[in-house]
């Protein structure tokens, strides 16, 4: 061969290369045609296989050159002439078909990896897939063979050895797709050793590793070597890493790798470290890939998700839940399979305080990149929570959490949904819901008003809410609204549009004459005002150069004005004062909207000063009168005969020094009206301005004012008011009396809420003598107001604008004053020319009070602070100075009020209404203002001082014996005080929140303060567990004298919420169990106050006993039978008549709590006797409380036990009986019994659900389905226990009932006529409850049945003696019975029982088989009717030869009318909107009646209109004539293919011949049938099986069960066989249907025969077989010949 033998073999095989151009490599043949020429000429060669060395050589140096080995190595092109029948001249290249070539392949192989090193520049440098490296690699992937694979191998492992880091990694990553399946093991084995070797390739031989066949033993080392590199792995490698580690897993080592994941993975640290890499794309990034990598892994195998699952829902403690966790939560919250379940274990660990909100915080805000992809499923999760939180108050801060954190994370799009659903929940109507949401978007404007100010117009939207927001809500919103428009980041170019709109909106509700609206503009306005005059955002304008030069200097109100921003607030200020100048109420909230953020707020200085020199400057001139001028006036009028109520200086504590006094009585005697409300409805607000004001300019002191709270108060002589005199003054002067002593009360209040703080002697003196008057007069109000009929305040009254009105009436104390526009507020007093006066609020059009305490709620709430009295009072020196117990209680029950508004959840309302809250409260106002926790804080602050108060209550109530309810009338006030502060403790331990994480520290500080009673020192507070026991301690020894039962009851409750918070401490228990028991033993004198409390203490005692079972067995029998005997128990001296039922119920009530505790068992013989044991004697308990009914036959009695006697059954057939199941065989006799015994109680039921009947008492009644259906259950599940575990066929029968009465007597009226000694003698045993022995094996044996069902034989008298005598249960029957030999039936009696007998002797089989030895079940229509429960099924007889074939009809033409008829009546019944029982009734009827009659001589459509006419009857669906003759008309018309379909005429012949023909119809019908329509539907009979047949969940079976039973109406199946027989042919044809095996013999369970049931399912399926001509079928009898003609018959 010649020096160029590579390239001149190419050339001559059929490959052109062209060496001037860099052009691809063209073939001229087909490549596989240059393959096989190639190999020829190379074979052919007389030097063969020596030439082979010379073309390699010739080919090495002709590739030296990089750019011709690229060629080689990209794809080659296809000669033109070659293109006709390809779609494409792309080839594979050209190296890659010489590879193909079994004599070059090995030799080739080896020269391209030894070429590889030298690309490793490159390699390094260039990551796309051009690389010549890569191109190297990728000609031997997906070889079509290899010659030698082991060769391959070595040569591979060789260059791995030797080739730098990033070959090593590019030749690892493409093993699985180079080696042959046979060379996987060697290679597994290399890789493990290597990855030991060297860390950094640990990624791409995992990645390959996971493409190799591995055998378990290879993985379980590779598995610990990866899991032991997790935590010191590159981000970049994690994702690989988790990959291989989940998809190559097994399920027993599946819980170690999760675990290993867990520890070893640190999101936490993750998250730090990829923060700054915000380029990167997020789908790309590696906590995304990781996050990617785990949900594959848990949709790879189905027991990784299984087990992620439990190890979640396993941990128990707080540090123990980590990030990882919960961005797991949300991968399985995104799994459509589960989704419920990760959202089960978000609600339970949130409530239980294991993710708490900064966890969930920490996971959205460090991981956003990560969950690029699952913005949406945290969006679903958190309107998930919002929405429950109404029942969950817990879940609102995880659900703020996670919106404000997905917010500030996710992109645009997202924040856009995040807005969107926010302003959701707003408009949802939900109270909780709106507030949580409100307050989410406050934060977010707060703390990233940037982003927020883009969706502005989003927000603008929850302004067509407005109507439906409450006023804390509206303020929410609109300081949002100020926040978006006026921050400096909102007030960029071009974004003033916002607060244009908004100054608009304030603007047209302040212009508003309603108070109601106007008092939105007030809050709107202030709103903004608050944000405008923020020091921090003024201090940023006066940085930037528009403010004022006034930080040099001292500042005064002039500076205000010249600051841009506070300039805008003043002017809105102003507005809202003009708007309220004539609305006194609304013109109070100003005022006190204004203290408020004075007082809490940021304001800058120089708003303060304008505040102070402008709006509250003119406040001592406006309401401070001087002493002396005072006393002139009061002098002056002292004397004027006419003024029946005369002024009077009351209250002044300065005395002699005083020189100011309130004037109130010049107030209210003001003649003009107007300035009247505006003086005393402002007065107080303004002071609260006013002192606010004070506070913050002489730093928090207030002696500039302190003379207010002690000068006089000018009200009137009310002390020389007798109960006459007051009756004696017109309604005008009384009600202006009342207004007196009504605004002094809320001036008095004030002055407590401002100085009750200050720390001096004579304050605190001046305080508590303060609210002394406050009682003293509400006292006198109470007095006064009793007489003033239909008296309200004036703020309850409507505005009346001002100008204009110069000459209007008012009241005046006077005798002869007019009658003002309060006491007419009906007519309007002003001119034609005058304004109109505003248009009362609707709400308040009618508003009277007649008592203090209905007033109460409307006066100057008490803040908190007001407390701190408590420890005033005690420091006073003079006892007479001190609080005495009715200011105490005046004081705890306002605080009780307050707690229970904020803090005791409020019960849900009906969705979609809302909770009804009056705007008008001042408390309602202030408490919006603070949180629940800031609430709880404060109280538990002045907690000591209530607690100091409650020890001394308890020593001054052992002083005075009161004991038991006992209470004397100087005892009143000590006992009244003593239960508020019980029921204040009581609040706070129970509020819902104190266990949330988040107020650990409340619930610490509350428990210490508690606990600090008793242990002065806090060092010895050792653990919280400690002090919890402390607490405990001190509260129950309150216990041992308490004064009444209501109060006791409230300390037990106490008592358990701190069990709760110590996590249930079993030594509390004894305690807590000594505390209930006292509670139970004492003879209340107002018992009758705590009845409906006895179920829960008589449970408690039960629960809390040392053997809980055995407390309940003496319970209920021996007090309950020891009461019935003597009466009033010295033990019990709360078990009385009345309470009776109530101690019935809790019993019932414990034990079916005791039944659901017993089903968690071990599986061992000494765990098993103990479980048998306490069922058994549960068994008997529930035995002996259905029997006392007997005793006691009263309503309430079987109104509880109906209704918790279901449950216990539910809850033995739930849990009992599939335990006796898996033990049945090891205790089969004391299985048997504990049956027994639950089958007397089941006979006691069913006696009680008839006596019901008969006293048709609707309420009871209802109650009765259930129970039944319980009861019907419990057969079923104890013949699949006998069943499973082979018994006897015999040992399980289902007899009928007797009828017997609540005693246990048989009903004479029911009793047969011919009763034998025998039947006797069988009512004997089973008044003593024997189980009966049955036997139907060997009949059924006998039984021989035929493809069509048999007649039913008659019943002998001597057969129906032995049915009385196996029968076990009994029934009251009804007054249609009497004179029955059997029980007849409606849905209340004929019921199923069941008796059970493992032993039954030969003799006693014979004697049951041949009792029953009955056929099928099938009977005759023709009279007598039948009886029982059971459907009228026709004979066989009537069935092989009709009534239509005895008179020559064919039996197809039969079948197609039967169906045609029915499929009429089917149509009619939808186009009727008739419920689908009733179409099936009717469909039955008509089946039946042609057993009885001919179609040759009635017609479908006559008796398939008269059938559904009485089935609407029956049924109780009753449809109108004309209604259904319109729709008949129009099917026949479709029938008969009329092209068109015109309405028929009511009055018209042929409506009336319809009509006829139903009326006709129906009367046939109940003649045939012997007026005998009773119908069963196997409908609900298919459920229950399915049930039993574990197959009720799978949707397909049960809805193709259902089709199956709707088509069968169209057969005859339903006029021939049972229900039961039916349901089990529907659930046999749809198993079939889908594939599914059914258990061997399972229809024998439902007491049917598989002859009978595969011959109705064949019935069923005729239908979908059958053809039907209707275009000419004889629809009418007189059509009936002319067709039999037609057609020769």
């Amino acid at each position: 061969m010649t020096r160029n033998t590579f390239q001149e073999l190419l050339q001559e095989a059929g490959c052109v290369i062209d060496e001037y151009n860099n052009r691809p490599i063209v073939f001229i043949s087909e490549p596989v045609l240059f393959r096989r020429e190639l190999s020829l000429k190379i074979r052919s060669d007389p030097q063969y296989p020596d030439n082979l060395d010379e073309f390699f050589d010739s080919m090495n140096a002709y590739l030296q050159d990089v750019d011709v080995l690229r060629r080689f190595l990209l794809p080659a092109t296809l000669s033109d002439h070659l293109m006709d029948n390809r779609r494409t001249s792309i080839l594979e290249s050209a190296i890659k078909t010489l590879l193909n070539i079994d004599i070059i392949q090995p030799t080739l192989i080896t020269y391209l990896l030894e070429r590889l090193p030298e690309f490793y520049d490159e390699l390094e440098n260039d990551n796309s897939s051009s690389c010549t490296a890569r191109l190297i690699l990728h000609q031997l992937r997906w070889s079509e063979y290899i010659v030698a694979p082991q060769a391959l191998t070595g040569k591979l492992i060789e260059i791995i050895q030797i080739t730098p880091t990033v070959i090593q990694h590019e030749i690892i990553t493409s093993l699985p797709d180079i080696i042959n399946d046979s060379e996987h093991k060697p290679i597994v084995v290399y890789l493990k050793e290597l990855m030991h070797e060297d860390a950094e390739l640990t990624v791409p031989i995992l990645d390959a590793l996971s493409n190799l066949t591995l055998h378990s033993e290879s993985l379980e080392d590779v598995r610990d070597t990866v899991l032991d590199r997790l935590e010191s792995a590159e981000l970049d490698d994690l994702a690989v890493i988790i990959k291989f580690l989940l998809q190559t897993v097994k399920p027993h080592t599946i819980d170690l790798v999760i675990l290993g994941i867990r520890e070893k993975l640190d999101f936490r640290s993750l998250g730090k470290s990829t923060i700054p890499s915000i380029t990167r794309k997020a789908k790309h990034s590696p906590e995304a890939l990781i996050l990617e990598s785990i949900k594959l892994g848990l949709q790879f195998h189905k027991f990784v998700c299984d087990s992620w699952i439990k190890s979640i829902a396993a941990l128990q403690t707080k540090p123990a839940h980590k990030i990882i966790d919960v961005l797991v939560l949300f991968i399985l919250y995104s799994m459509t399979s589960t989704k419920k379940k990760a959202d089960q274990i978000f609600r339970k660990k949130i409530a239980d305080g294991l993710i708490t909100s900064s966890l969930l915080e920490e996971s959205i805000m460090h991981h956003g990149h990560g969950l690029a992809s699952y913005w949406n499923t945290i969006l679903s999760l958190s309107e998930s929570l919002l929405r429950s939180s109404q029942q969950q108050s817990v879940l609102i801060p995880s659900s703020k959490a996670l919106y404000i954190s997905a917010f500030k994370s996710s992109d645009v799009y997202y924040r856009q949904e995040i807005i969107g659903s926010l302003v959701t929940h707003i408009g949802s109507g939900s109270a909780t819901e709106m507030d949580v949401a409100l307050d989410t978007l406050l934060h977010l404007a707060r703390t990233d008003v940037d982003n927020m100010a883009v969706y502005d117009v989003f927000i603008k939207g929850i302004l067509d809410y407005l109507d439906n927001l409450t006023l804390p809500q509206i303020r929410t919103l609109f300081n949002i609204f100020s926040l978006l428009s006026v921050m400096p980041k909102a007030r960029k170019e071009g974004d003033s549009g916002l607060w244009s709109e908004i100054c608009i909106v304030i603007r047209k509700q302040l212009s508003n004459p309603r108070e109601k609206y106007k008092k939105i503009g007030v809050i709107a306005s202030l709103a903004a005002v608050n944000v405008l005059t923020s020091a921090k955002l003024c201090a940023s304008e006066d940085e930037s150069g528009a403010g004022s030069s006034s930080t040099q200097r001292e500042m005064t109100s002039d500076d205000a004005h010249r600051h841009p921003l506070i300039r805008q607030a003043i002017q809105m200020v102003e507005m809202a004062l003009q708007h309220c100048h004539e609305y006194p109420v609304c013109l109070a909230m100003v005022y006190d909207e204004l203290a408020y953020m004075l007082e809490h707020g940021d304001m800058d200085k120089r708003m303060q000063l304008y505040i102070a020199e402008s709006i509250t400057g003119d406040f001592i001139e406006q309401y401070v009168a001087d002493a002396g001028a005072v006393e002139e006036r009061i002098t002056r009028d002292a004397n004027r005969l006419e003024v029946p109520v005369k002024p009077q200086n009351w209250m002044n504590l300065d005395g002699q020094d005083a020189a100011i006094a309130i004037d109130f009585y010049s107030f209210i005697c003001d003649n003009d009206e107007r300035k009247k409300k505006r003086s005393v409805l402002t007065l107080c607000a303004l002071f609260n301005l006013l002192q606010s004001s004070e506070k913050l300019g002489n730093n928090g002191s207030l002696d500039g004012i302190d003379a207010l709270v002690g000068c006089g108060l000018v009200l009137f002589n009310h002390t020389d008011f007798d109960d006459d005199m007051v009756k004696e003054l017109k309604t005008h002067d009384l009600w202006n009396a009342c207004d007196i002593i009504y605004y002094a009360i809320n001036w008095c209040r004030e002055l407590l809420n401002v100085f009750s703080v200050v720390c001096d002697q004579s304050i605190h003196q001046k305080t508590v003598q303060r609210v002394k008057n406050v009682l003293m007069l509400e006292s006198a109000l109470c007095k006064f107001i009793k007489q003033a009929s239909g008296y309200a305040p004036m703020e309850f009254y409507a505005s009346l604008p001002m100008a204009g009105l110069k000459n209007s009436t008012s009241r005046t104390l006077t005798i002869s004053s007019a009658v003002s526009v309060r006491d007419s507020p009906g007519v309007d007093d002003t001119s034609d020319t005058e304004p109109k006066p505003a248009r009362k609020d609707k709400t308040n059009t009618n508003v009277a009070f007649n008592s203090i305490d209905a007033l109460r709620p409307h006066m100057r709430a008490l803040n908190i602070n007001v407390l701190s009295v408590l420890a005033a009072s005690e420091n006073l020196p003079h006892n007479e100075d001190k609080l005495d117990n009715r200011e105490l209680s005046y004081i705890f029950k306002d605080l009780n009020e307050k707690l229970k508004n904020k803090i005791v959840p409020a019960p849900v309302s009906a969705f979609g209404r809302k909770k009804q809250v009056d705007q008008n409260l001042h408390s309602t106002a202030m408490l919006s203002r603070i949180s629940a926790p800031d609430l709880v804080k404060q109280v538990i602050k002045y907690l000591p001082s209530i607690l100091q108060r409650l020890e001394g209550l308890y020593e001054d109530i052992q002083l005075h014996d009161t004991q038991a309810g006992r209470i004397g009338s100087s005892s009143q006030t000590i006992v009244q005080c003593t239960s508020l502060i019980m029921n204040i403790i009581f609040k706070l331990v129970s509020w819902p929140e104190i266990e949330n994480p988040e107020h650990r520290d409340i619930l610490e500080d509350l428990v210490k303060t508690l606990a600090s009673r008793i242990v002065a020192d806090e060092s010895q507070h050792d653990t919280f567990e400690v002090t919890v026991r402390e607490v405990f301690k001190y509260l129950a020894h309150f216990s041992n004298n308490i004064p009444d039962a209501t109060t006791a009851i409230v300390l037990y409750k106490t008592l358990m919420r701190v069990m709760v918070l110590s996590d249930n401490d079993p030594a509390l228990k004894v305690g807590a169990h000594q505390v209930v028991t006292r509670i139970l033993a004492t003879d209340w004198f107002d018992w009758r106050d705590i009845k409906k409390q006895i179920i829960f203490l008589v449970g408690q005692a039960i629960e809390l006993d040392k053997d809980p079972l055995q407390a309940l067995h003496t319970y209920v029998n021996q007090v309950l039978p020891q009461y019935n005997e003597e009466g009033r128990l010295e033990d019990h001296p709360l078990l009385r008549d009345d309470t009776v039922i109530y101690y019935y119920e809790a019993m019932i009530n414990q034990a079916v709590k005791a039944l659901h505790l017993l089903q968690e068992t071990d599986d061992n013989d000494n765990e098993n006797d103990n479980v048998l044991d306490k069922t058994e004697k549960l068994v008997r308990i529930f035995a002996s409380i259905t029997t006392y009914i007997k005793k006691k036959d009263k309503k309430e009695l079987f109104s509880v036990l109906l209704k918790t006697g279901r449950a216990f059954i539910e809850q033995f057939t739930m849990h009992s009986i599939p335990y006796f199941t898996g033990v049945f065989k090891y205790h089969k006799e004391r299985i048997v019994v504990i049956l027994k015994n639950f089958q007397s109680c089941t006979r006691m039921l069913q006696i009680i659900c008839s006596h019901v009947k008969v006293m048709k008492d609707i309420k009871l009644s209802s109650y009765v389905p259930k129970l039944k259906q319980a009861m019907e259950t419990v057969i079923f599940q104890v013949k699949i226990l006998l069943t499973e575990n082979n018994a006897p066929a015999d040992a399980f029968f289902l007899g009928a009932l007797k009828h017997r009465d609540i005693r246990g007597a048989e009903v004479s009226s029911q009793m047969p006529r011919d009763l034998s000694s025998s039947e006797s003698e069988a009512e004997e045993n089973e008044e003593n409850l024997e189980v009966a022995v049955a036997a139907r094996s060997q009949a059924k044996r006998k039984r021989k049945q035929s493809t069509k069902p048999t007649a039913r034989k008659s019943r002998a008298k001597a057969t129906e003696d032995e049915d009385r005598t196996i029968r076990t249960t009994s029934q009251v029957p009804t007054t249609d019975d009497e004179g029955d030999d059997e029980l007849a039936g409606d849905d209340d009696e004929g019921e199923d029982t069941m008796d059970i007998d493992l032993n039954s002797t030969d003799e006693e089989e014979q004697q049951s088989a041949s009792a029953r030895d009955r056929g099928p079940h099938l009977m005759s229509l023709s009279p007598p009717p039948i009886h029982g429960m059971q459907n009228s099924v026709a004979s066989v007889e009537q069935i092989e030869l009709t009534p239509s074939r005895k008179d020559g009809i064919p039996e197809e033409l039969e079948e197609s009318l039967r169906n045609f008829g029915c499929e009429f009546i089917q149509s009619a019944g939808i186009l009727l909107k008739l419920p689908q029982v009733a179409m099936a009734t009717a469909q039955v009827l008509f089946q039946r009646f042609y057993y009885m009659a001919s179609l040759k001589d009635f017609g479908i459509v006559e008796i398939g209109m008269g059938a559904l006419f009485l089935a609407s009857k029956v049924e109780e669906s009753f449809t109108r004539l004309t209604y259904m003759v319109s729709v008949y008309d129009c099917l026949l018309k479709r029938a008969r293919k009329q092209p068109t379909y015109p309405p028929l005429d009511a009055f018209s012949q042929q409506a009336y011949d319809l009509k006829n023909m139903i009326i006709t119809g129906e009367m046939q019908i109940l003649k045939r049938l012997g007026f005998n329509v009773h119908v069963e539907l196997p409908y609900g009979l298919m459920i229950n099986y399915l049930r039993i047949l574990g197959l009720e969940e799978d949707e397909k079976v049960a809805g193709k069960a259902w089709n199956y039973l709707n088509d069968g109406l169209r057969s005859n199946v339903y006029a021939t066989y049972e229900p039961a027989t039916i349901a089990c042919a529907a659930i046999w044809l749809a198993c079939r249907d889908h594939t599914i095996k059914l258990p061997p013999d399972w229809y024998l369970l439902f007491d049917t025969e598989y002859d009978n049931v595969t011959n109705a399912a064949g019935q069923v399926r005729r239908v979908y077989y059958t053809k039907i001509d209707r275009e000419r079928l004889p629809l009418y009898a007189d059509e009936m010949d002319a067709w039999l003609a037609r057609n020769c018959l």
